[in-house]
């Protein structure tokens, strides 16, 4: 029997579309001021290297993925009221993990693909589009890390260790009595025993 749903006047997931609505303006606002401009001399906050500010773009972007990410799984499951409040600690954690894993693809595109001081020829907006889906996609983001983890270091697949999160099959009786009928068990031989 499935958990009861909690009612939508429950006041234990009122932060939630708070921090969804008010996050993607704050990212916003950073990534206007710390947005790398053509002169160095004007940007504000001077002192800041381009390459800083680059991260910053970048976990900025990871952070408005994740709290878009936060904000569509709320509203969905709110709208289709199977909302639970066991999950307030995956939706607290949706804009961290965000950031770090816009962070990670960061350095990992800018360790790949760009290897000259200074971050001159790097495309803001391609890093915060990047940085951005990888908040927004963080859990297929994951998966394909691992993919690509488990191809470069030859790593098996443990099938008996999957994630308790992952849906696990329903035994369907009425499929089994099928399948027994189809295939019986073999009957004894004359003077053998059935064990």
């Amino acid at each position: 029997m499935p958990p009861p749903v909690t009612p939508v006047s429950s006041p234990d997931h009122r932060w939630v579309p708070f921090f969804a609505g008010v996050v993607p303006f704050l990212c916003l606002a950073g990534l206007v001021t710390v947005w790398p401009g053509t002169d160095p001399t004007t940007d504000w906050p001077q002192g800041v290297s381009r390459d800083a500010r680059l991260f910053l773009v970048a976990g900025l972007a990871g952070a408005l993925g994740g709290a878009l990410q936060m904000a569509r799984s709320y509203a969905g499951h709110l709208g289709l009221g199977s909302w639970d409040p066991r999950w307030l600690p995956w939706y607290a954690l949706r804009i961290p993990a965000g950031v770090g894993l816009a962070l990670l693809f960061y350095v990992a595109v800018r360790a790949g693909l760009y290897t000259n001081a200074g971050g001159a020829d790097v495309n803001p907006f391609g890093i915060a589009t990047i940085c951005a889906l990888a908040g927004l996609f963080s859990r297929e983001a994951l998966e394909k890390l691992d993919e690509l983890f488990d191809t470069l270091t030859g790593r098996k697949k443990d099938v008996a260790a999957t994630s308790p999160l992952l849906p696990r099959p329903t035994p369907n009786p009425t499929a089994d009595r099928a399948s027994q009928q189809a295939n019986p068990a073999p009957e004894p031989q004359a003077g053998g025993r059935a064990d």
